[in-house]
């Protein structure tokens, strides 16, 4: 993407960096979104309760913060269930 050409020429100009096990990147791709709901498959959907049950997952798993980059511009019956899991975690 041309807006990312600096940080791009930023990465590759600093050479490798070491690997660190305090970081772990889990994705999401548009796949697994499409597949969510059968009935009314959408990757323009962001399932809240899928995301409330990761949440819920890194938290058991130890995670000390949990960093959500997605948009949720609508509201959706399943909110209260991610704002439950947030809260409970304390550092989404």
């Amino acid at each position: 993407l041309p807006g990312h050409a600096f940080s791009d020429l930023a990465i590759r100009t600093r050479g490798s960096a070491p690997i660190s096990n305090r970081v772990t990147v889990v994705a999401i791709g548009e796949e697994s979104l499409y597949l969510w709901d059968a009935s009314a498959p959408s990757p323009d959907r962001v399932p809240r309760a899928m995301l409330a049950m990761i949440v819920r997952f890194l938290e058991a798993a130890g995670a000390r913060v949990v960093v959500l980059d997605v948009l949720l511009d609508t509201p959706h019956p399943d909110d209260g269930a991610l704002l439950a899991a947030a809260q409970a975690h304390g550092r989404v």
